[in-house]
């Protein structure tokens, strides 16, 4: 019998104690089988018993195959609950505590070198970070806006920087430099590039000075917005609150 079938069987005895016995198959949709055999009658059961039941029986295979039409998967399908409608919410939540536009600072005896800079931005901050070296060491400095006249000036020979923008702000780290000095022999710790592309609000990050134990960074930004600047090991990184509209 296949998946899906229903097979209904009935018998009828005669006088001569031979029964005579249908078989309907069906699977709702067609009657697959009506088969007439002979086998010796039940003698504890009635001829008029055993006729009944088969009429019942057969009214019954036959009324299941007249509720044809739909097969098993599709009244399985019939049965499944429809998919809601569904709906995105998209909220966005920027904890930025402590963010202010004055000047912060932290202060260190120990020269460090400046080896890395990059900048990175999300739909909350954008975070330009200053790796010195050596590692083991809590760099010190100094951020705050500054107006162009004064920010966009290269330390120590004065002549002007192009920086895009409408503020500024300065990150001064110090004592810091850029090269490692031992007699005549130079190497550098940083090999980067001097000005950074910006996303924003940045607009770009610009070195404007290695002068007197002090390397000195401009961050361009469309407009002042709050910040904060943290010593993270041997990192100072600079966060600037970029959900302000």
């Amino acid at each position: 019998m296949k998946k899906g079938e229903i097979v209904v069987t009935g018998y009828m005895k005669s006088s001569s104690d031979v029964a005579h016995s249908w078989r309907f198959a069906t699977n709702h949709a067609h009657v697959l089988e009506y088969i007439y055999v002979a086998r010796v009658a039940d003698p504890g059961e009635s001829t008029i018993a055993a006729m009944s039941r088969l009429a019942a029986l057969a009214v019954l295979a036959i009324a299941l195959a007249g509720c044809g039409g739909t097969s098993s998967d599709e009244q399985a399908a019939s049965t499944l609950p429809s998919s809601p409608p569904t709906a995105t919410v998209t909220t966005s939540w920027c904890l930025t505590f402590g963010n202010s536009t004055s000047p912060q600072k932290s202060f260190s005896t120990e020269t460090l070198y400046l080896s890395h800079v990059a900048l990175r931005s999300d739909d909350c901050l954008s975070t330009v970070s200053f790796e010195l070296e050596p590692k083991a060491k809590v760099p010190g400095f100094e951020v705050s806006y500054q107006p162009a006249d004064t920010a966009k000036v290269e330390d120590g020979s004065g002549d002007p920087v192009e920086i895009a923008g409408e503020a500024f702000l300065v990150v001064e780290l110090k004592p810091a430099m850029t090269a490692r000095i031992d007699g005549d022999r130079v190497t550098k710790t940083y090999t980067g590039k001097n000005r950074l592309p910006g996303t924003d609000p940045v607009t770009e990050v610009v070195k404007t000075g290695d002068f007197e134990g002090v390397v000195t960074w401009v961050i361009g930004l469309d407009r002042e917005l709050p910040f904060s600047a943290e010593p993270r090991g041997n990192t100072v990184d600079v966060e600037i609150d970029s959900s302000e509209g």
